[in-house]
């Protein structure tokens, strides 16, 4: 395991431990969708999480989200410019997105504001057509080297999975683990000692996400103040989702909206899943999760008032 703390837990066996408390950081990935598959693989998680490859469309989209250029001092000239990548338009067919100069004088006002460059992404033929404008001779260079630097991340983006992407797949995996919010704004979770091995798999996979990426784990010993952090922890996790879906079958019934079958049933995983892990979690702490049991009571009977109201397509 990589914990951050060398050599603490050192001797504690299973039996002593609660589980563990883990954080993870993944930044700047060069990983392919293919790479990714194996890694998974290889790391014995499951395919489930793993997205469809990028989508032409999508990597000029985020290639434009990150080729903004901000703040680049003028030769000659006490201003700077701003060159950002406006969306224009988007249709079935093709995205247009136009690439604007902003000139900000030193106080911060806004002196120009123009069209430097028109992109647009055919989507059938996955072809992209660039118009730059001519720009004064002090500006031109700077927007050559915007240029440049949009073609490169587009290349990136066309071949490698963007790190926004692989960590929401870490946080489907921990799902799948049936791991829960320690604490919510840190993204600190606890893992159940029974998902050792997965923790393991996590930690081996991210590892190899590239230089900083790391799977940082902790054992949590089982003790009274340990278990009661786990419980309300994971109480709190129940609630929110347990809110979450009454509430939106709550907004369906008032609208008299109807859902498909399938929509109702993902609702009704979700309340399957939060059951079985509900019952690991009672077993865990060795204390009945009264709160729990009867948010999902409440989701139970939701669902069944949803499917009589006649509203589930058939």
């Amino acid at each position: 395991m990589t914990s951050p703390l060398p050599g603490y837990g050192k001797g504690l066996t299973d039996d002593t431990i609660l589980g563990y408390i883990a954080w993870y950081t993944v930044t700047k990935p060069q990983l392919t969708h293919e790479d990714i598959m194996q890694l998974v693989i290889d790391n014995g998680l499951d395919p489930v999480i793993v997205p469809k490859p990028p989508r032409a469309g999508d990597a000029f989209k985020r290639a434009c989200r990150y080729s903004e250029r901000l703040g680049l001092e003028i030769p000659y000239s006490p201003n700077t410019a701003n060159f950002l990548i406006r969306p224009v338009a988007q249709t079935l067919d093709d995205i247009e997105r136009h690439v604007v100069l902003e000139i900000i004088d030193p106080d911060g006002r806004k002196l120009t504001h123009s069209t430097a460059a028109a992109l647009r992404f055919e989507r059938k033929a996955g072809a992209l057509n660039v118009k730059m404008e001519q720009l004064d001779p002090d500006l031109q260079p700077m927007l050559e080297d915007t240029m440049d630097n949009f073609a490169s991340i587009l290349k990136d983006s066309t071949k490698y999975v963007e790190a926004q992407v692989i960590r929401r797949m870490i946080r489907l995996q921990l799902e799948h683990m049936h791991a829960v919010l320690a604490r919510a704004k840190g993204s600190v979770y606890f893992i159940p000692k029974s998902q050792k091995k997965l923790m393991e798999g996590l930690e081996s996979f991210t590892a190899n996400c590239g230089k900083g990426s790391v799977f940082h784990s902790l054992p949590l010993v089982d003790d009274t103040k340990q278990q009661e952090l786990v419980r309300g922890a994971f109480e709190e996790g129940v609630h929110e989702q347990s809110q979450q879906i009454i509430s939106e079958l709550s907004a369906f019934l008032s609208q008299d909206k109807e859902i498909t079958a399938n929509a109702w049933n993902d609702y009704k995983q979700k309340l399957v899943a939060l059951t079985h892990k509900a019952n690991e979690y009672t077993e865990l702490v060795d204390v009945e999760l009264t709160k729990s049991q009867v948010e999902l009571e409440a989701v139970n009977a939701q669902l069944q008032d949803f499917l009589l109201s006649g509203l589930v397509k058939s």
